[in-house]
């Protein structure tokens, strides 16, 4: 996601999605243990399909998994090097 520079409105639905991410994910994926990138990747997608996917927006009073708002992203590989 980017926003436009000098714009806070912008910044703040970014910074409050990394909080929900941070809060919701983060302490349950480092409580699990992660032991590779592509470990922690299948279970943030696993996570965001199963919870951040199914909570009921505010605005829209709709889940992201029910709403026709287009496909949802998947887990790119990871480069080799």
């Amino acid at each position: 996601m980017h926003s436009k520079p000098y714009s806070p409105e912008g910044r703040g639905k970014q910074e409050r999605l990394n909080r929900y991410i941070r809060e919701a994910f983060l302490s349950e994926a480092t409580h699990q243990g992660i032991s590779s990138l592509e470990e922690l990747n299948d279970l943030f997608f696993a996570w965001a399909e199963q919870v951040a996917n199914r909570r009921v927006h505010a605005e829209t009073n709709e889940a992201r998994s029910t709403a026709s708002s287009g496909p949802v992203p998947t887990a790119r590989s990871t480069p080799t090097s």
